[in-house]
């Protein structure tokens, strides 16, 4: 069986989409890393700007308000705590989130969220954006308690005392 010169264009030109389409899942899969691991990620970032973005200095969160009621307990996880010193306070496994045994690099925190089930989701908090361990809290806490938190700077936030 023979192709003629059009059919072999239009064979090729699939074939190269073909080809691309799988090398753009790889790229989207490649860079989807575990700083953003559930739908929510990036909540508390996004709700903190909206608030600055209203003139505020002061305010109180409730992460369960934020990140969804499925959550009902919190932990912040903080740079400078060796991944294995992490797991063990906790609990749990962090291997997901690509971690080297330092821990939780310079200028993140992460938000560790417990739903009903057990499972837990993290989210990764820039610093300069909001510095959770400016105050740091010990242990796990209810994330229907309020986290009162207040502007340090231009578009910065800190955890109050």
């Amino acid at each position: 069986m023979s192709l003629s010169n059009k059919a072999k264009g239009i064979v090729a030109a699939i074939v190269v989409i073909w080809i691309v389409a799988m090398a753009g899942m790889v790229a989207i899969a490649a860079s989807n890393n575990a700083d953003r691991t559930f739908a929510a990620a990036g909540a508390l970032e996004s709700t903190i700007a909206g608030i600055d973005a209203q003139g505020l200095n002061v305010t109180a969160v409730a992460l369960a308000d934020i990140y969804g009621e499925d959550y009902v307990s919190a932990a912040i996880l903080c740079e400078g705590t060796p991944t294995a010193e992490l797991e063990a306070a906790y609990g749990v496994d962090l291997s997901g989130l690509n971690l080297d045994e330092s821990g939780i690099p310079a200028g993140s925190s992460y938000i560790a969220l417990q739903n009903q089930d057990g499972q837990i989701d993290y989210d990764k908090i820039d610093r300069a954006n909001i510095d959770l361990c400016a105050t740091p809290l010990s242990g796990a806490f209810n994330a229907y308690s309020l986290m009162p938190l207040a502007k340090v700077g231009e578009g910065s936030w800190a955890l109050a005392a």
